[in-house]
């Protein structure tokens, strides 16, 4: 029967191979497999408990017990503390959501350091991981050259060449499959310490020059993303891990000299070195070279002139004010995106709304969902204890590999590994203060990749001698009972998985139906029917998740049942929040004559993004339904200012000049909204209204006629027989008494 645990064992680590393989390249990607994006983040989750399944009946058979390493117990109490927290979460079926996603990579770390006890079956799962992640790299080298095979192939892009709606006319940084120039750079920023360690390791000349043309090609991809988070962190890992080597030396009070001649050559020839490469390559570039824009990047974030860097204390600081609410507990798994606008808002009314707007006017999106600091993020949402886990949880992996470092006794293969595996967890430790590598899949896979690595080989023993510290009945029992539980997981996540196909299906369906709108209403509400049909039975399967409940909420909106929209719209806010959330809210509450509701969401929309289209107009809508004329004039010719293409804000505009008794400035506005949308009913019927009010017979009668031809296709009657009646109206008016 032995054959059983070896097969298992196997079948584990091809899990654990694959995932490192296809994580980084499918699930930060955009690339559109099985059931839309939400499918490629399971990935990650089922694959973890994959790996767990085929893993129990090892930690079953083992005969010896031993005593957990302080790693593996701070892992099981972070896990212990975040299921607890998803499970009795008011939103359960949500944050249980959130749980698993966060959780993976620990769980994979745990994986990893039991799978890889000694050097060469962690080296073997380096070089899986750093040859398979050759497809990024090309992609990327590819986006310098101007070229795109991911938009040709994988998009359908008719061009080679540059130019969508995603990137635009011309190439401005590396895209990669992984779908952001920042992800790509701090996910690529681990590969090249991975390949510095493979540097280390070969022996064979060969292999030498193929890593370090890899790792130079890397290299440059890195610099054209111009991306300045990743130089930071590296640079500031790099004096810390020198630090760590030092450390022991000079605690030994080992004399300068000797300092120095130990370390001096090598790390002043790699210094001047360094220098000389990037001076050449920085006085050889252009103006426009990615180091100079790299250097004018840092020069603007000292300066305080990058939007990104004005923008992120604002997020630190809703952070800070949603664990002041509840310091001990926190807002709950996920809560964070939902909760973030509302709380910038509350923070403007109580200090100065102007000095929030000065930020939030400089933003590319005021939304976001992540805080861009791991450690506010995950204080908000577990409170102080998740947090003080999550800061043990870095300690314990630093100290033992730091431990590890300084015992000495340990062969140079594990002393280069547990350089690199220190190296990429201090690079995401300092990253987590500006950034959110823990919440990106592909980052987070290859930091628990790294942490694992150092509890995996840190002990002088190798790690088969950890298990569990029952009996061997005990031990069945636990391990049956947490079979149940990963079973019950992945049931869980390929519900999900079913949800997400159905919601990508369901949003297909409803944006086709946009677009046909306003060409064919029977085509429009074809698909708006089957959109309907796939968000229900994606709501039946996932019903806690805000982003179904949201479209659910539009879709009603376009088919005209607002009572029904703003009850999928408030549930939708409990769990997920965009600023087209309260656009749409807001216009639904106008539909139904909740003013006043609807005055509160425009406030919201005019703090947190004023310059967005549609904002300064629901706002004037909100102020011409008040009757207050001059200010919503105000926001109509705001809004003209941001989207001069909006027919609506003219025609509203208009009917404010007729109110005033300026006719003829009244007729330019509905002339100008009849450009835009010629084939509006309404709008020609309010233009040939002024031309008779301005006695202008001839123009009228043309505007009412054309009016007339639109209304006999609409379905509504009452169009038809009002145009008809004001044409009758007009030839009685122009006879002569």
């Amino acid at each position: 029967m032995r054959w059983i645990p070896r097969s298992c064992e196997l079948l584990r680590d091809l899990i654990l191979a694959s995932l490192l393989v296809l994580v980084p390249v499918l699930i930060d990607g955009h690339i559109r497999v099985g059931a839309g994006p939400e499918t490629k983040f399971r990935l990650f989750e089922y694959g973890v408990l994959l790996a767990v399944l085929f893993s129990l009946p090892l930690w079953a058979a083992r005969n010896r017990n031993g005593i957990p390493r302080p790693g593996f117990v701070v892992i099981g109490l972070w896990l212990a503390y975040l299921l607890g927290r998803a499970l009795f979460d008011p939103h359960r079926d949500y944050a249980l959501d959130q749980f698993a996603a966060f959780a993976s990579w620990l769980i994979f770390a745990w994986l990893i350091a039991d799978a890889c006890p000694a050097p060469a079956r962690f080296i073997r799962m380096l070089w899986i991981l750093a040859w398979g992640q050759l497809g990024p790299v090309i992609l990327a080298v590819g986006n310098i050259f101007g070229t795109d095979i991911y938009l040709h192939w994988i998009l359908g892009h008719p061009d080679w060449r540059w130019g969508s709606e995603l990137i635009g006319a011309e190439r401005g940084v590396i895209w990669s499959s992984l779908g952001n120039p920042n992800f790509y750079a701090n996910y690529g920023a681990m590969v090249l310490i991975w390949l510095a360690v493979f540097l280390c390791l070969a022996r064979r000349w060969w292999i030498r020059i193929l890593v370090g043309l890899y790792a130079g090609i890397l290299l440059v991809t890195l610099v054209y993303t111009y991306t300045r988070g990743i130089w930071a962190s590296l640079t500031a890992m790099g004096f810390l891990l020198a630090g760590i080597q030092l450390a022991p030396v000079v605690g030994a009070r080992e004399s300068l000299s000797g300092l120095i001649r130990r370390y001096g050559k090598r790390a002043a020839a790699l210094g001047v070195a360094g220098v000389l490469v990037l001076g050449a390559a920085y006085a050889v570039e252009s103006s426009q070279g990615p180091l100079h824009r790299v250097g004018n990047r840092f020069q603007s974030a000292l300066l305080l002139r990058d939007t990104s860097m004005r923008s992120r204390p604002l997020m630190w600081y809703a952070a800070l004010r949603m664990w002041r609410e509840r310091p001990f507990t926190g807002q709950g798994w996920g809560q964070y995106a939902p909760r973030y606008l509302e709380t910038v808002y509350q923070a403007a009314q109580e200090t100065e709304p102007a000095r929030i707007q000065q930020i939030t006017r400089s933003m590319n999106t005021i939304w976001t969902d992540r805080a861009h600091n791991d450690y506010l993020h995950v204080l908000a949402e577990t409170g102080l204890t998740g947090y003080a886990l999550m800061l043990l949880f870095f300690l314990v992996i630093l100290g033992t590999a730091v431990q590890a470092l300084w015992r000495g006794g340990i062969s140079r293969e594990r002393q280069i590994i547990l350089n690199g595996c220190t190296a990429v967890v201090l690079m995401t430790a300092i990253q987590c203060v500006y950034d959110f590598p823990l919440h990106l899949p592909a980052s987070a896979m290859l930091f628990a990749f790294a942490g694992g690595g150092i509890l995996g080989l840190s002990g002088a023993a190798p790690l088969r001698r950890f298990d569990f510290p029952f009996p061997r009945g005990g031990r069945w029992l636990a391990v049956t009972g947490l079979a149940l539980g990963v079973v019950m997981g992945g049931g869980f996540i390929l519900k999900h998985l079913v949800a997400s196909h159905f919601h990508e299906q369901g949003k297909r369906q409803l944006q086709s139906g946009i677009d046909s709108i306003f060409k064919s209403q029977e085509t429009a509400w074809i698909h708006f029917r089957q959109a309907d049909r796939y968000l229900e039975r994606a709501g039946m399967l996932y019903p806690g998740n805000g982003s179904i409940l949201f479209d659910r909420g539009r879709l009603s909106a376009y088919m005209r049942d607002s009572s029904r929209a703003i009850d999928y719209l408030l549930r939708a806010k409990a769990t997920y929040c965009v600023p087209e959330l309260y656009r749409v809210l807001c216009d639904q509450y106008l539909q139904m004559n909740r003013t006043a509701q609807a005055r509160q969401a425009s406030e919201i929309l005019l703090l947190i993004d004023p310059d967005r289209k549609e904002t300064p107009f629901l706002a004037g809508l909100v102020d011409f339904r008040e009757g207050k004329f001059p200010a919503a004039a105000v926001h109509f010719q705001e809004e003209l200012r941001i989207n001069p293409e909006n027919d609506r804000a003219l025609g509203y505009l208009g009917d404010i000049y007729t109110s005033q008794g300026h006719l003829e400035m009244a007729a330019r506005m509905y002339e100008k909204a009849l450009e835009i949308q010629p084939r509006s009913v309404d709008l020609r019927e309010r233009l040939a209204d002024r031309y008779r009010q301005l006695q202008d017979w001839e123009r009228a009668r043309q505007q009412y006629e054309t009016a007339l031809e639109g209304a006999r296709m609409l379905p509504d009657p009452s169009f038809k027989q009002r145009i008809e009646w004001k044409l009758k109206e007009l030839e009685r008016l122009r006879e002569p008494h």
